[in-house]
């Protein structure tokens, strides 16, 4: 039979050999996004989770100069990006976050996009966008072309000139949950061929 002595001395040799779980083993299979500077900005083509680590302006160096581009586009399935509470900025003519199609089940979320002609378009089956923040002043600001099944909710949507959520061609999809403010222009158009689509307030 052991004595007290061996006793405390197997527990601390057990305690002192258990690992540790390290930062990065705790972040494991999180990809961090820190640019979005290129001419075809920062593309996810590989399922996972995504987390944007500081603010991104969307421009990329050039001869003559910069230039801007589109920020983040989405080609896979299966993604989570999380903007992480930061801002994507643009300019007209691009779009902050493009989910393209057979890019299903892709959730955006988290943070702010700001400036784009639109800020997310997602042509793809079951999207999910929510917790938001939106502004654009040209083209609809979320637009959703084909988007079967998707969620839009809990999103703050700046918008003018173009609508803030159109759902185009798109069916089974509830909005839920947003605050709109706009100027001269729908806030929420269902059109072209869309169907049973629900709409939840509250709205402004």
């Amino acid at each position: 039979m052991l004595g007290k002595s061996w006793l405390c001395i197997l527990i601390l040799v057990f305690t002192v050999t258990m690992p540790l779980a390290s930062p990065a083993d705790a972040a494991a299979g999180v990809t961090p996004i820190t640019s979005c500077s290129s001419p075809n900005g920062y593309t996810i083509s590989s399922p996972g989770t995504y987390v944007v680590t500081k603010d991104l302006t969307a421009i990329h160096d050039v001869f003559h100069g910069i230039a801007f581009n589109n920020c983040i586009v989405i080609s896979a399935s299966d993604v989570i990006l999380d903007l992480g509470g930061h801002t994507l900025t643009g300019i007209a003519n691009f779009v902050g976050v493009t989910i393209k199609p057979g890019a299903d089940d892709v959730t955006v979320e988290d943070g702010t996009i700001n400036g784009f002609s639109t800020t997310i378009q997602t042509s793809a089956l079951h999207s999910t966008i929510k917790d938001l923040t939106l502004q654009t002043f040209e083209s609809p600001s979320l637009l959703l072309i084909g988007a079967d099944n998707s969620i839009v909710k809990n999103n703050e949507v700046n918008y003018s000139n173009g609508g803030g959520i159109v759902l185009i061609r798109t069916n089974n999809t509830v909005v839920a949950g947003n605050t709109l403010f706009g100027v001269d222009v729908v806030g929420i158009e269902i059109a072209d061929g869309s169907s049973h689509n629900e709409v939840i307030r509250p709205l402004c």
